[in-house]
């Protein structure tokens, strides 16, 4: 059965079990579905002589938001993180307030529902333990 794929970026160099392959990648709803064979796409990106490397994760950023976001917030951070090809941050506890209990926790995590660009994951203090 002949799949339509979403995607497909075609002859990017690889890094397979094999080493490193030029070959297409076939994206469906968002995923890589398939590595080469001859498949149909609605798109296509030609990376030819590019390495295509899956996105980064920042496991250390500080986007001050809530508190003195005039530094950096949830909306220009996760900009910034998306235009170098990370895909995920963990942001710090540090923020105004700090991040020390369930609440503030919680208000820290529906500020980035709604601004991050990418996906995310907070920290927050509870006495000495790291949440």
């Amino acid at each position: 059965m002949d799949i339509n794929f979403d995607l497909a970026v075609k002859n990017g160099r690889v890094f397979t079990s094999k080493g490193q392959v030029s070959t297409d990648i076939w994206i469906k709803d968002g995923r890589i579905a398939a590595l080469g064979g001859a498949h149909r796409s609605e798109e296509k990106i030609d990376a030819r002589g590019m390495l295509v490397l899956p996105g980064a994760i920042d496991v250390h950023v500080h986007f001050r938001d809530p508190g003195p976001n005039y530094k950096e917030d949830w909306a220009s951070g996760s900009a910034s993180a998306a235009a170098g090809g990370v895909t995920a941050v963990i942001d710090q506890p540090n923020t105004v307030p700090r991040t020390m209990d369930a609440r503030s926790f919680e208000k820290k995590l529906d500020i980035a529902r709604h601004r991050s660009l990418v996906d995310y994951r907070g920290l927050g203090h509870w006495g000495d333990i790291l949440l």
